[in-house]
């Protein structure tokens, strides 16, 4: 903290290094684009789940994302394309999440067993990069990605990426530099 102006809002041991705050002010944000604007509420935890981990693992941010793309876009292929050709319905309501969530659980596996070690393999061998690739570059949490999938359904890939943008960093900024830097609120010791 750089400021002398502190305030001692949160518990010691409990909220000062709790996910559940982030994840309050997230669904604030999120509610807020929903009631002004009209933007989804599917993924309601998504910023403020995604905030302390961008301030701590930014690799494993980035590979959620990537996960949560794919996802997406295999469910939409089968749902969209294929149901065209081999004559099903399109997924709907709870056996759509059903399909985005069993999807990213295989998404996860094969990203997570197979990509990114040879991606982070290639980066470190190819390009110089050091980071701790086994440890940092990786996915986190088994539900999250499907909730961003989800999000995106509705308004799009393109739409829905970029209401993830503005109220994952709307929540960053917050956290970031009014909570952190003006309370007792850190991530350091996040639980």
């Amino acid at each position: 903290m750089t400021g002398s102006f502190v305030l001692n809002i949160f518990p010691q041991g409990s909220l000062a290094g709790s996910v559940i705050t982030p994840i309050w002010i997230g669904v604030c944000i999120v509610a807020w684009f929903n009631l002004r604007l009209g933007w989804v509420l599917s993924g309601l935890v998504v910023p403020g789940y995604l905030v302390p981990l961008l301030l701590i693992k930014p690799w494993a941010v980035c590979v959620i994302l990537v996960e949560a793309v794919l996802t997406y876009l295999f469910v939409w292929f089968f749902s969209e394309r294929l149901s065209k050709i081999f004559g099903f319905t399109n997924f709907f309501g709870r056996d759509r999440f059903f399909a985005l969530l069993a999807v990213s659980v295989l998404v996860r596996l094969g990203v997570d067993t197979f990509l990114l070690p040879l991606l982070g393999e290639y980066l470190r061998t190819e390009w110089g990069i050091l980071f701790d690739y086994r440890n940092d570059f990786h996915s986190f949490g088994l539900i999250i990605t499907a909730l961003i999938a989800n999000q995106l359904w509705k308004p799009g890939l393109r739409t829905g990426t970029m209401n993830l943008v503005v109220t994952v960093g709307l929540t960053w900024l917050i956290v970031r530099f009014l909570l952190m830097e003006y309370t007792n609120f850190s991530v350091g010791n996040l639980a």
